[in-house]
């Protein structure tokens, strides 16, 4: 007589999503200026911070399992849009720009930036140290009043998630006067 066994083996995976810690949400997030900054083009001057785009304070929180809500209030009022100017083969911003750097966990291991391109909020991954970086989305859910955004991030559309949800969100503002003119650099925001 012979026994005959048959064994099951389950591997169970499980999304990153679903082991992600979120209790340190929701928070209030507190801006100050760094001390230092190093602007995109080393050697650059940086200004201090324009008062229209000075960070006050602001909140994270997630909405649901897949959105966080990050909002900021600024001094405001916040400047109109960049102008774009020139040719498509050679595309310049002339006015003040902002935008935002957000790591979701610290220590910070992996930053998405927020940035309005030439058709509205773009959101980017500059992760592997790239630049251009790669476009992840069109950030539909972003409102800019007259001194606070309001940002919605979605989560599912994020290559990296970390274990620990808890955002900081970095503020860097530039400003170009001409299609001539050099690009200001402004001291970066840290809001936490």
């Amino acid at each position: 007589m012979a026994l005959v066994v048959i064994g099951v083996v389950v591997v169970s995976v499980r999304d990153s999503r679903d082991a992600m810690d979120t209790s340190a949400l929701p928070s209030v997030l507190s801006c100050r200026i760094q001390s230092t900054s190093e602007p995109l083009s080393k050697g650059a001057t940086v200004n201090s911070v324009p008062p229209s785009v000075l960070a006050k304070g602001g909140t994270a929180e997630l909405l649901d399992e897949n959105q966080l809500l990050l909002k900021l209030e600024f001094s405001g009022p916040l400047p109109p849009p960049p102008t774009n100017v020139g040719t498509s083969e050679a595309p310049f911003s002339v006015g003040l720009g902002y935008a935002f750097i957000i790591n979701l966990d610290r220590p910070e291991t992996h930053a998405y930036t927020v940035f309005r391109g030439d058709n509205g909020w773009e959101l980017t991954d500059f992760g592997d140290g790239s630049a251009p970086g790669t476009v992840l989305d069109d950030v539909p859910n972003i409102t800019v009043g007259p001194d606070f955004v309001d940002l919605i991030l979605e989560l599912d559309k994020l290559p990296v998630l970390p274990k620990r949800l808890d955002p900081v969100v970095y503020v860097d503002t530039t400003s170009r006067t001409s299609p001539y003119a050099d690009v200001d650099y402004y001291l970066e925001q840290a809001c936490e």
